[in-house]
């Protein structure tokens, strides 16, 4: 390490003499034609201070002294569905998207339906700002807050502007009145998906992708190896998206039973998409209006209704902001509780990493394992809910996170796992050990497999005129295991082969134990297939069909605690997003590798390196990861 500055010499102690001090010299006069420089900027620097410092001091007191917000009667409540709901890990946004967890809002509609003061729920829709797993989640929640009677409006500039729209309208038939602003689209289309594939360009650049893959349907390394769908990668895409499709259509026949049923709604995709007046002919959306027109329905509605008096106006209110104000289990820290760990993006070796200015997250075996072990010792514990929304990603940190999950159970604490829009491959590892597994209808599932392998770029540093030599320390010795400028030997290609079976076998194993399904069974289902949460509730590799809420009920239950007076602690805490940046400056490492609270901001500079890294290295962190079809509908 590089030697510390000399510091200043300490102050005499107050008995020693003084020293003497040199005579002093006047400053030098300031130059001609610049006087009083000097005094001048530090001047305006103290100003400038001043003025930052202002609207702190200001706001100081309100962070002392401030009265708890309240939900005023007549309140309507808003949410904003075009924008994608946090699952609540790591760092929240800087710019935006605070408290705007799916859980919250979950939580919130549940409370909100028994609360007097308000009277009705609007959401903005239109664009697919969720996935189809959270939208199923959201319409059960819709779905429970009209059962108390209260209006439910859907409002949409348009469902898709010159864009799919069929996922955004399935998610707005939850609701009891759908309005469609006049010179919008109802952009209807059956499901497709879409796969790429980099084989061609590979081909063109000399890159040579060595790859292997268990097994047939591991679609994740047909991106580098295939220029095409495999015969086996289009019957899992062709399968899912027909699950996912009946789905939707079952959905939008629920909500609008005057379409005719399945056959009807299923006959309406396949007519493509439609203006807003023919949207509206056909009993698709229920009014046309703009956003100001359909307050005023709703108001009048309300005061129909004896919701609110004669001449009165609803309050609106985001549907976050009434979760910070109302007596939600999230917000309580001390009592009998149930733990929620969630783990959020790839699964990597390591601690957590967020980006605070984008909202971005991975989950690292390191903070994950440590917030199990915490909620595992913490006697006010209960249960744990761990939420499960991930790809995949590293094998080791998956085995890491899976180990700790059995722990808690040898331990006492119950583990019951909900899955959010996917928990595949390595996010199924690290699920399919739970006391109970919920999935969604729509939650991407399975995909138990492994492939691994490395490119060699020999020929595209060839075409650009730069060459590589290899040194070795001896003759016997084989550089073709990890280097990326000649291809496996026979002897490397073995050991690849060998360590991917070993991973397959141990995977499928402890598949099989999580779900006590014998291995003959177990395996069929295996292969890398992606099953949709119906399916795979269908073949055992999923308890219950449910979201959040359900698996939460579980885990109360579970804990033999009371619904409605536990709390709910995060582990590690939510910290708001100056709190994680000031954390990130600081260099924040924890204690130890038990504290849970240690944190591991990504900042944009660096996601932009990681996002610029060799393939070989995402082939690297990536060994249990699903290849998912992008959706289109």
């Amino acid at each position: 390490m590089p030697s510390e500055p000399a510091s200043e010499p300490a102050s005499a102690p107050a008995s020693a003499p003084a020293p003497q001090q040199p005579a002093q010299t006047p400053p030098p006069p300031a130059p001609a034609g610049r006087p009083g420089k000097e005094r001048r900027s530090r001047a305006g620097l103290i100003v400038l201070v001043l003025l930052l410092l202002l609207p702190v001091a200001l706001c100081a007191p309100l962070c002392f002294v401030s009265l708890p917000a309240t939900v005023s009667s007549g309140t309507v409540l808003e949410l904003d569905l075009e924008q994608a709901l946090d699952e609540g890990a790591g760092a929240p946004a800087l710019l935006g998207g605070e408290g705007r967890t799916l859980l919250d809002a979950l939580l919130a509609l549940r409370a909100a339906k028994d609360d007097d003061d308000v009277v009705g729920l609007v959401a903005r829709v239109g664009g697919s700002g969720q996935g189809l797993a959270t939208a199923q989640e959201l319409r059960e929640a819709i779905a429970e807050f009209r059962a108390s009677g209260k209006p439910a409006v859907a409002y949409a500039e348009t469902f898709g502007e010159m864009s799919p729209g069929t996922s955004g309208y399935a998610l707005a038939t939850a609701f009891d009145e759908v309005w469609l602003q006049p010179s919008g689209e109802l952009n209807l289309t059956r499901a497709a998906g879409e796969a790429m594939f980099l084989r061609g360009a590979f081909d063109k650049a000399g890159i040579v992708p060595e790859i292997s893959q268990r097994k047939e349907f591991k679609n994740a390394a047909n991106q580098y190896m295939q220029s095409t769908l495999t015969e086996a990668h289009r019957e899992a895409m062709t399968s899912l998206l027909a699950s996912l499709e009946r789905q939707l259509v079952d959905d939008i026949a629920q909500g609008r039973p005057k379409l005719g049923g399945a056959e009807g709604v299923h006959t309406l995709l396949s007519g493509g998409p439609l203006s807003a007046q023919q949207a509206h002919e056909r009993g698709l959306v229920d009014k046309l209006g703009y956003r100001d027109e359909m307050q005023a329905a709703l108001q009048t509605r309300l005061v129909q209704s004896g919701a609110l008096g004669a001449g009165a106006t609803p309050r609106y209110l985001w549907l976050h902001k009434y979760a910070e104000r109302a007596s939600l289990p999230t917000r309580a820290t001390t009592g009998r509780a149930v733990a929620l760990i969630v783990a959020h993006g790839p699964v990597t070796r390591g601690r957590s990493t967020a980006d605070p200015l984008s909202g971005e997250s991975s989950f690292g075996s390191d903070t994950v394992s440590a917030a199990l072990r915490s909620a595992t010792a913490d006697d006010d514990v209960a249960a744990i809910l761990l939420r499960v929304d991930s790809p995949g990603g590293s094998y080791v940190a998956s085995d890491t996170i899976w180990r700790e999950v059995a722990r808690a159970r040898e331990n006492g604490k119950p583990v019951v796992v909900s899955m959010g829009d996917l928990a595949a491959s390595g996010g199924y590892f690290v699920a399919m050990g739970g006391d109970r597994v919920f999935a969604s209808r729509g939650t991407l599932t399975g995909s138990i497999g492994v492939f691994g392998g490395k490119v060699v770029t020999a020929g595209m540093w060839d075409k650009v005129g730069v060459g590589f030599e290899t040194v070795k320390s001896g003759d016997d010795v084989d550089a073709s295991f990890f280097s990326t400028d000649e291809p496996y030997s026979e002897r490397a290609r073995a050991w690849l082969e060998g360590e991917l079976d070993r991973i397959y076998a141990d995977f499928t194993g402890k598949a099989a134990q999580g779900r006590k399904l014998p291995l003959d069974k177990l395996e069929p289902l295996a292969h890398g297939r992606v099953w949709s949460g119906a399916d795979a509730k269908e073949r055992g590799l999923i308890d219950d069909l449910g979201g959040f809420l359900p698996a939460l009920d579980a885990a109360v239950a579970a804990g033999g605690l009371t619904p409605g007076a536990f709390a709910l602690r995060e582990f590690p805490r939510r910290r708001p997003p100056l709190e994680q940046l000031l954390a990130a400056l600081s260099g924040n490492e924890g204690d130890n590798s038990d504290d849970v609270d240690a944190v591991a901001i990504e900042l944009p500079a660096a996601h932009a390196l990681r996002a610029a890294a060799s393939v070989a290295a995402t082939l690297d962190r990536q060994v249990l990861s699903a290849e998912l079809p992008r959706l289109v509908w």
